[in-house]
Parts: C-alpha cells; structure tokens; sequence
C-alpha cells in the first residue's frame, strides 16, 4: 500500500515546546522576532494555529531573516491546513536561510510531494539525507520514490536503511513488507511486520495509524495464507489502534467470515457482520462509490447466507 503524506507527518503538538535554535540575522529586531517565534510555537502546542501563525508572521516582520519564522510558518500551514501550496514558499524561504537544518529540507519535500512536484520533493528528501544519512523519514520517503519508479532493490535498501536509523519508525517496515507481500514472498513480510511490533513504541501517537498498519498487515498475510486464528488476532489488534479505518474492519470482518467457513459458529458470523456493517458505515459513498458497493454486497452475501431466502 501506499502510504498517503498526512499520515506520517512529523508536527506533534505535545512536543512544542521553545525553538531549539536560534536562527536570525543581524537584524537589531533579531531577539524580539525570537520571542514572538516562542511564542508562536506555544500557540502551536495548544492548537491555535491561526494565532500562532500571526505570531509568525510578526517574527518575520521584525527580521525577514529569522529562518524558524518562515519555517513555522510553512510547518503549520502544511501539517494542520493542508496547504502545501501556501507552505512550500515559507519553507523554500526557510531552508534557503537555514540550508543546514535537514527538517526543513524533509519538510519543504513533503510539501512538494503534496502538489505532486516529485522531483523537487526527490531532491529535498536528498538534501535532507545528505545533511542527516540517519534521517529515517526522509529515507523512507525516497524508498518510496525508487519504488514507484520501478526501482525496487534500490527501495528495499532505503527501507532498511531507515529501519537501522530508526527501528521504532513503524512506516519503513510497513513498506518493505508490502513489497516482500506484493512480490509473494509472504514469510518474509511476516517477519518484517514482526520486527515493527517488536520494536514499536506505542506510546509515540505520532505513528499510531503507522503501528495500526503494521498489525493489519500482518493480518492481512495471514489472511491471505488461509489462517484465520492469526489474522483476527492482528487485525483486531489495528482496528483497536485505528477504529476509523474502513479496510482494517473489514479485513477483520472477512477473517471472521473465513473462519466462520470452518468453525459454522455464530459467534463468528456475528462478529463478521458486525465488522462488515462498521466497514460500510464508515465508507464514504462519495468518494470511493467502487469501494462502498463492494463492501455493501460481501455484507449482502453474509446476511443471505444465514437466511436462504434473502436474495441481495
């Protein structure tokens, strides 16, 4: 699968606390503009971002050279209004007056990705590489780029680069085992799901939906390989971590209606339907119509199943 810009995304609100270093010019301004960036990222913090953009902004106003300003800036923008549009000028500017901070090379990518700019996102993420080889985030994303281009050796080697960088980094894993997946090679994606639980930090709610991933996943091969008792304990496991995703309650659903196949317990058919329904419930008719209309009949099916008389 592929895995969409919001979903691992570094801005995590808990974490603000004071800029960490102080990027300025000589501008007489330069220590009041510092302030009003501190205080901007505490708004932050709180979820005021409209204000803490107006902070911002005064920063830049006193010294359009304070880097973090324009970086800020281009973070809140990108991260909490998804709009890259408006954030890729602040972060040019940023890493442009910051050229050694891999962060905001790594963020303006993610920006460029978002408007589909690969090859200025590519060179980003590249600039963010060269500046920190450990950056396990920017290395991911440019596995994900090699993958896409049909390069897939050189993405297994990026993905298990950003596993070594940073083993608690849930989205390298899930990536490389989507592959050895795609590929069928099913023991080695397990292995590689394994190793994302096994080294995830849970308490990290930066990369929830990412540890949810790797569970359903897991779930998902085991699915595939005809072994329901396996797939519902990961998939349960996600849709625990995620209740908001229609696949993970699906492919649970489908795991109950799998093993309901060999046990004909109605414990199984109901949890089946009861996961069917929650998954067609949560998908937006609108926006995947193909998506909904499956969901709908599997579920159809299931309830005729139980009633011969019930036609779909």
């Amino acid at each position: 699968m592929s895995v969409p810009n919001s979903l691992i995304a570094v801005w995590s609100r808990a974490a603000l606390v004071a800029v960490a270093l102080v990027v300025c010019g000589c501008d007489a301004n330069g220590p009041a503009a510092m302030q009003r960036v501190s205080e901007g990222v505490v708004l932050a913090s709180r979820g005021e971002d409209t204000a803490a953009i107006r902070k911002f902004e005064d920063a830049i106003a006193l010294d359009a050279s304070n880097a973090y300003a324009h970086y800020y800036v281009g973070l809140v923008r990108l991260q909490e209004f998804a709009d890259a549009g408006r954030a890729v000028e602040s972060l040019e500017r940023a890493s442009s007056l910051a050229p050694s901070e891999p962060e905001m090379h790594y963020q303006l990518g993610l920006a460029y990705a978002a408007l589909d700019r690969d090859a200025e996102a590519r060179e980003a993420f590249e600039a963010a590489t060269t500046l920190l080889p450990t950056h396990a985030r920017a290395l991911h994303r440019l596995g994900q780029a090699d993958e896409r281009s049909g390069a897939v050796r050189d993405a297994i080697d990026r993905y298990t680069q950003a596993i070594y960088a940073d083993p608690h980094f849930p989205w390298a894993y899930v990536s490389l085992g989507n592959i050895y997946s795609v590929w069928g090679r099913p023991q080695e994606a397990i292995r590689v799901y394994e190793n994302g639980i096994a080294n995830g930090a849970l308490a990290d709610t930066r990369y929830t939906v990412g540890h949810a991933q790797l569970r359903a996943d897991l779930g998902r091969v085991y699915l595939e390989l005809s072994e329901p008792e396996l797939a519902i304990t990961y998939l349960e496991q996600a849709v625990e971590l995620y209740p908001q995703s229609v696949t993970h309650a699906f492919n649970l659903g489908i795991a109950y209606q799998q093993r309901l196949g060999r046990t004909g317990s109605e414990v199984d058919r109901r949890l089946a339907l009861e996961n069917l329904a929650r998954a067609r419930a949560q998908c937006n008719g609108t926006l995947e119509p193909a998506r909904c209309s499956s969901i709908a009949a599997a579920l159809r099916d299931l309830r005729a199943s139980e009633d011969p008389r019930e036609t779909p």
